[in-house]
């Protein structure tokens, strides 16, 4: 009788801690267009949005890759400001992201090290994150402002 009970407790305690431990899958709080433009208010300056054909020429990024999202670059030839937020397909889709952007980042570290010591500084600070299905980058002057419009929205 003793063993069923000390059984019967362990049992629960394992279930209250894998029910405690399991992660709240993460929503959106706004449509992806409203993130975008409070994204546009945050950023350090004027940016322009990559198109599908952009995506996949410049990063590899393919639309079967993500269910809904941005990509946005500073309007500006000589910025390094970019910001991007996908909901990913799936797992394996989240994952190929957020390895694209984080090869995008290391790129551009690369490009700005010898070239220019600002830009190199916003390079190196960018971030590249994931929340579930949601992955996102921003490589910004702004990137805190930025990250915390990002993330206050999501919840």
């Amino acid at each position: 009788m003793m063993k069923r009970c000390i059984s019967a407790l362990l049992l629960l305690t394992l279930l209250l801690t894998l029910c405690a431990c399991t992660e709240k899958e993460k929503t959106l709080a706004v449509s992806v267009g409203e993130l975008s433009d409070k994204v546009d208010a945050m950023a350090s300056e004027q940016t322009a949005e990559y198109d599908e054909t952009m995506l996949l020429d410049e990063l590899g990024i393919q639309s079967s890759m993500f269910t809904e999202g941005f990509y946005k670059i500073g309007a500006s030839d000589a910025s390094v400001e970019e910001v991007a937020f996908f909901k990913a397909a799936d797992e394996a889709s989240a994952l190929q992201l957020k390895q694209k952007l984080e090869t995008r980042k290391a790129a551009t570290e690369a490009t700005q090290k010898d070239y220019n010591a600002d830009n190199y500084a916003v390079a190196t600070a960018a971030t590249v994150e994931t929340e579930g299905l949601y992955v996102y980058m921003v490589m910004s002057a702004n990137r805190d402002a930025v990250t915390k419009a990002i993330e206050d929205n999501l919840k």
